[in-house]
């Protein structure tokens, strides 16, 4: 976008405030805006709420007729909407023939409200069969195991991430400390940073489960090993306790 009077207050010495706008998926995102220094005044003298500054920029097209667009009706180059709703119908499809990573993304639409009406309970339902373990491809029932070959295939590591939240918050699902614990453990198992550092929170403080400290600090520096900050600035407060 086109910054122009936004540096109003940079020439007195102020900090200048630039919008950006990025979409992989809506080619309306490629519409020329206008200058948007124009309204600079305004965007000072008032806070505008996210919806209210989309659709002041969209009256700022550069063919916007009377009514805010070039066929004088508003038009939003900002909306997603028709993208987010067709991923969603590509996700479906997918999810119901099996693949887990659709369901997971699926799930996400669901959770987010992209593309279909937000929903907390399909969201658990999505994120569940991306989550649970399953049979080995290939295997038929009763069909001698080769050594150490896995008789399940693990779920989906961020699913059961995601799942484990569901059940700590108690969206879409009542909430059960002990489910959540049990979702987090599965993919802490997997090594998912996230779940490693939720499940020793859990071990630390005794929630959905026995305290269990030493535990905890083990989970932190797995995740912490992996970037988390939140789980090395845990580890640091837990590791005080055992100096």
């Amino acid at each position: 976008l086109h910054c122009g009077g936004a540096n109003l207050k940079a020439q007195e010495g102020g900090a200048t405030r630039v919008i950006f706008y990025l979409s992989f998926r809506n080619p309306r995102a490629k519409v020329a805006v206008g200058n948007v220094g124009s309204i600079a005044r305004e965007v000072h003298a008032k806070a505008y709420t996210l919806g209210e500054l989309r659709r002041r920029l969209a009256l700022l097209r550069d063919d916007a007729g009377p009514g805010g667009g070039a066929e004088g009706g508003f038009f939003d180059p900002f909306d997603d909407s028709p993208e987010e709703e067709e991923t969603a119908r590509f996700w479906l499809a997918a999810a119901e023939g099996g693949d887990r990573a659709a369901q997971f993304n699926l799930a996400l639409c669901y959770k987010r409200g992209q593309g279909v009406g937000r929903d907390e309970a399909q969201a658990v339902r999505w994120f569940r069969s991306a989550a649970e373990a399953r049979p080995r491809e290939g295997r038929k029932q009763g069909e001698p195991q080769e050594e150490e070959e896995e008789e399940e295939e693990e779920g989906l590591a961020l699913a059961q991430t995601n799942l484990g939240y569901a059940y700590y918050l108690g969206e879409g699902v009542a909430r059960d400390l002990a489910s959540a614990v049990r979702w987090w453990a599965a993919a802490s198992k997997q090594g998912e940073p996230s779940a490693q550092h939720n499940l020793g929170v859990c071990y630390a403080e005794g929630t959905g489960v026995g305290r269990d400290p030493a535990r905890a600090l083990s989970l932190f520096a797995q995740a912490a090993a992996q970037g988390h900050e939140g789980a090395r600035s845990r580890m640091r407060e837990l590791a005080q306790g055992f100096s």
